[in-house]
Parts: structure tokens; sequence; C-alpha cells
């Protein structure tokens, strides 16, 4: 028995054919920045100048990009921070306040899960040493990353103007100080009392 071949060519087999070879051919894509600078480098009419204007184009492009994401993170990460209550007790002010301690356990997990990261710079002493500087590199997974400062005098005093600690200890309470307030103003974060009048609010205290 010889058995009929179908011909690809007949009319119910023809759309069926350009349907497969449709599916073979590689699609046209554009170019990235890096394949168009990369083939510009290739061609010899090109001169070194455009090629530096190519990259400079690239590298505007990628901080854009880092910037963006930078801020749809911080954004989110914000979002997700809770007001963290004041539990710790000044005895000289009379007023309580939220430790450097307290608030990096609220916030540091939840900046870094949205990959933040901080940098510190050694403070700077300013002028006759009263002073000094606490600053800091915000940095993001995407590559961007902002400085933000915050200056502040030594604490060598008491609430009645007379030294109570050495240099050393002043130094350190200052930096405490400013790096905990550096970092509310950083996520925009929201110190409170237990007894202010937000009863819905999820609270996180020092325990």
């Amino acid at each position: 028995m010889i058995m009929e071949q179908t011909s690809l060519l007949e009319p119910d087999n023809q759309l069926e054919t350009l349907r497969i070879v449709a599916e073979r051919v590689e699609k046209p894509r554009e170019l990235t920045t890096t394949e168009m600078i990369i083939l510009a480098a290739q061609d010899s009419h090109t001169d070194a100048a455009k090629i530096r204007e190519l990259y400079s184009i690239k590298r505007d492009i990628e901080a854009d990009e880092s910037r963006a994401a930078f801020y749809r993170a911080m954004r989110d990460c914000q979002a997700e921070m809770k007001p963290i209550v004041r539990e710790s007790e000044n005895k000289q002010t009379n007023s309580k306040y939220a430790k450097l301690e307290a608030i990096d356990k609220a916030i540091k997990p939840i900046y870094q899960k949205h990959g933040f990261a901080i940098m510190w710079n050694s403070p700077m002493i300013e002028g006759s040493g009263t002073k000094v500087n606490v600053s800091c590199k915000v940095i993001h997974t995407s590559g961007h990353a902002e400085p933000f400062t915050l200056p502040g005098p030594l604490d060598l005093t008491g609430m009645k103007g007379t030294p109570n600690k050495t240099e050393m200890h002043a130094l350190g309470s200052s930096l405490s100080y400013l790096k905990r307030y550096l970092k509310v103003f950083i996520f925009d974060l929201q110190l409170a009392d237990q007894d202010d009048d937000n009863q819905s609010a999820e609270w996180i205290t020092e325990e």
C-alpha cells in the first residue's frame, strides 16, 4: 500500500507552517545602552569624544534609575515603621525619651529588608572643640546613597550649666543623642508617649 504524503504547501497546512517558522525566528529587540556603546566603539568612524558622551549618558540613566529605586524603597520602608514609645526617663529634665538601642531594634530589620544600610562617618570637632557633627550615608542596594549631617554641642554640663562629664563622656553622650535624632529625621519616625490620644496605633516599645 502506497501512503500519500501530505504536502506542507497544501492550504490546510500553510498557516501552521507559517506559525512554526515565526516562532523560530528571533524577534528583534531594542539595544541596551551598553550594547550601543560597544557597537560605537567597534566602529572606526566613531571618535573618542562621542564614546565618552555615550558613557556619560549611560551613567546618567543608571543614576536616575538608582535614585528612583532608592526613593521607592524609602517610601515603602517608612510606611512599614510604627510609632516608637518614649519609655526611658531623663531624671534631669523630668521627661521621657526613646533610647538609641530601642530605635535600632525597631527599625533596623525593616530598613535592612528594604535594602538600606547606614555608614557613619567620624565626627568632626568644630571651632573650640565644643561642637560635634555626626554624619552618615544612607546607601541602598540600587547603588544610590544620600548623605545626612546633624551638628550639636558637646554634652559637658547638666541642666544648671555645671560641668558633670569628662570630654570623652560628653562626646559619647552627644554622639548617641545626635545619632538617635538623625535616624528619626532620616526615616521620619514618630516618637510618642504611651498615653497619646491614638488608641488605634500599633506601638513599638523597648521591651
